[in-house]
């Protein structure tokens, strides 16, 4: 692939992100119009999660294995065509079963995206590898924030519930239509014997000097999924519960995301810097501290502004997290990716079923304070990871 083309496949993922950062957010907004639509219990809406992240997980699994047998940009093209008939088909969908089922396949389409995603980015950009998983992070979180904001739009002009999808179906055209572009000028290529090279884009072969075991991830990403997902999927819900308006609750889950942005770009002009120890645990004391404002008090102001440190937290972990493990070994660094995507949907389960379904019992108003729990026990594990690739690294 030429440089050319590489930025060109770099512009569709970037663009893919955005996405599916909107498509991965729209669930939590969309909870009180689907458990309305569906007539469905607390249980039920959480069990929305499930096979959603179920089915990214395979995606991710599965395209490790095709990036073995077909090239980046032919799997990128095939998935985003995939995802427009998903999208197509959730638009009309007027069952809850059938929606599982749809929405599950559409999971592993986005899964598979972010697999192959970070999977050239990582061998692309080796040294400026936290920068690059951040503007990736960056536009999945502008993704996010847009989601509750276009479903407050959609709304207000009478659209349907399910209108959002088919906006993500034609999104998803524009990234179809980068992918086959450069699908037909690498084909072109080949019949006129061109040679293409690009030195950006050499594969990262070069054997690591040491080893990162994979379980060291494994606590941190399953519970920063659960206290970030934990957050996305249940505040639009818990806040109503506490007494806001629905558009008031959906701005507040756009402070939350907002928060993370903020800290995303951040992370991004400081690059590599972004691995100290102090600022990492400046970022644990903001993750404890917005979530203790938003579960401890009933004050609509200061659960918008604990939303954004909260979100300020936990925001740059992800990138912080995978450059971490493949500054330490980075001949694995698709494993990690993959590691990292199934425990943070792992953790999302954990916490979309784990609240909607004491929620029945209990009360979001109280269920809802789980996620302090889950972001206590993701700094535990975070702390034992950064302990061991620092030593990784060192040796």
């Amino acid at each position: 692939m030429s440089d050319t083309q590489s930025k060109l496949l770099f512009v569709g993922i970037a663009l893919a992100f955005l996405i599916w950062g909107a498509l991965g957010a729209i669930i939590g907004p969309l909870l009180p119009e689907m458990t309305e639509a569906f007539s469905l219990s607390s249980a039920q809406a959480g069990f929305v999660f499930i096979p959603w992240s179920t089915g990214f997980s395979i995606g991710a699994l599965t395209s490790q294995r095709l990036l073995h047998r077909y090239k980046i940009e032919t799997l990128l093209a095939a998935f985003a065509g995939l995802s427009i008939l998903f999208c197509i088909a959730l638009f009309f969908c007027n069952t809850f079963i059938h929606f599982l089922i749809i929405f599950s396949l559409l999971g592993s389409a986005g899964g598979a995206t972010f697999t192959l995603a970070h999977t050239f980015v990582g061998q692309t950009f080796t040294k400026h590898r936290v920068a690059a998983i951040s503007s990736l992070d960056l536009l999945f979180s502008f993704g996010n924030v847009s989601a509750p904001l276009l479903l407050v739009l959609l709304l207000s002009f009478s659209f349907g519930w399910q209108s959002p999808f088919l906006f993500f179906a034609l999104a998803c055209s524009i990234c179809l239509v980068i992918y086959t572009s450069i699908l037909l000028l690498t084909a072109k290529q080949r019949r006129s014997g061109a040679e293409v090279s690009s030195s950006d884009a050499k594969p990262l072969i070069a054997p690591s000097k040491a080893t990162l075991p994979i379980g060291y991830l494994i606590i941190p990403a399953v519970f920063m999924g659960a206290f970030e997902w934990g957050q996305s999927i249940w505040f639009v819900s818990y806040s109503i519960d506490s007494g806001a308006s629905e558009t008031a609750a959906r701005i507040g889950q756009s402070v939350f995301l907002a928060g993370m942005i903020s800290i995303r770009i951040l992370t991004i002009a400081i690059g590599q810097r972004s691995n100290d120890t102090r600022l990492v645990r400046t970022l644990f004391a903001f993750i404890v501290l917005g979530n203790l404002m938003i579960v401890l008090t009933g004050e609509y102001y200061i659960h918008l502004v604990g939303c954004f440190i909260a979100g300020a937290g936990v925001g740059a972990m992800f990138p912080i997290i995978l450059s971490r493990a493949m500054e330490a070994d980075p001949a694995r660094s698709a494993s990690y990716s993959v590691t990292m995507i199934l425990c943070i949907t792992v953790g999302g389960q954990l916490a979309s079923l784990s609240i909607g379904t004491l929620a029945d019992y209990y009360g979001i108003a109280n269920t809802f304070r789980f996620t302090t729990i889950f972001g206590v026990i993701f700094i535990i594990g975070f702390e034992f990871f950064w302990r061991r690739a620092k030593a990784s690294i060192a040796s």
